[in-house]
């Protein structure tokens, strides 16, 4: 008998089943279900906010998959834009996202933590925003300690030019001084940015 796309009831993963059978488990999170339960959720049937939500929740905090969780939510705003948790889930991906991300790709997921907090702050109720706030907060914060530390490594750098550049009167380590204290005023200026953010 031909295989039916279907999708988990707990987890949402795309499963294909044999229809003629009652019963299956999940390969991805283990839960058991009934079969034509997972084909109605496939054909439509687990399209409520609070399913798709759950779903994103269930891959982000039962699995740690920020992929399937980020097409939960991207999925949850796409079809009701006005529910905060769609947005809120987003927010927790990029989050856990840069836990795990070198220092010097923090800086990039900015825009996004900034929309996904912005959107999510204007929708939640006034019970859920601390912790919404509580979140950007971190993003920021961690996003301030990798600023602060490029600024004091480009300091750092600049004052042992500086350094060499008057033990050795060397012209090329003097020419490489004004690029580093424009490196150096960036920095700065960014990590003042950020700093008006927490």
């Amino acid at each position: 008998m031909p295989l039916t796309p279907a999708k988990c009831t707990n987890c949402g993963a795309a499963l294909e089943l044999d229809p003629s059978k009652d019963a299956a488990v999940c390969p991805y999170c283990h839960t058991p279900f009934v079969v034509e339960k997972a084909i109605n959720n496939y054909m439509g049937g687990g399209d409520s906010a609070d399913a798709i939500i759950a779903q994103g929740d269930n891959w982000l905090n039962s699995f740690g998959d920020t992929a399937q969780a980020f097409l939960c939510y991207r999925q949850a705003t796409e079809k009701f834009p006005l529910d905060y948790r769609g947005w809120r889930g987003l927010l927790m991906v990029e989050l856990r996202v840069t836990m795990v991300l070198q220092d010097d790709k923090v800086e990039e997921r900015r825009p996004a933590v900034s929309m996904y907090s912005r959107q999510a702050l204007a929708l939640a109720p006034a019970s859920e925003k601390p912790a919404i706030q509580k979140a950007r907060r971190d993003y920021f914060q961690r996003l301030y300690q990798v600023l602060e530390k490029e600024r004091d490594s480009i300091q750092r750098e600049l004052e042992d030019t500086e350094r060499q550049a008057a033990i050795t009167n060397s012209k090329s380590l003097r020419w490489q001084l004004p690029e580093l204290r424009e490196k150096l005023q960036e920095a700065q200026f960014r990590l003042e940015f950020i700093g008006q953010e927490l």
